[in-house]
């Protein structure tokens, strides 16, 4: 079920589709970056409508040239998807390159449902 979740949240976003995406969230959300504070693009986010505005935020300050998503790991408590990036702002000639490992904050939620793509 929470690999399910993983794969639709991506799909929402590469969609585009930012409300979908956002509501897949639990309703108590523990979304931050560390060491970034006072990016604009990077909210901490405690919630569906703090992760909505995270996703909002991103096209206008960064432009993605590459997102890859290479494994998507999943039990019954925990997912974490694994993958690349490279995106680049506005003050940045050359495009930043990045691995990430992205668990979405999900876990312990008992009224999942997926909404149909």
């Amino acid at each position: 079920m929470l690999r399910e979740l993983a794969e639709q949240l991506f799909q929402r976003l590469a969609a585009d589709d930012l409300q979908t995406a956002a509501a897949l969230f639990a309703p108590s959300v523990d979304f931050s970056i560390p060491g970034a504070p006072g990016i604009p693009w990077i909210p901490q986010a405690d919630s569906p409508a703090g992760m909505l505005e995270f996703f909002s935020r991103l096209p206008t300050h960064l432009d993605r040239k590459k997102f890859e998503i290479s494994k998507v790991r999943a039990d019954t408590e925990d997912v974490v998807v694994l993958g690349h990036l490279i995106s680049q702002g506005p003050h940045h000639r050359a495009g930043h390159r990045q691995s990430f490992r992205a668990p979405p904050q999900c876990a312990g939620r008992t009224d999942l449902s997926l909404p149909p793509v």
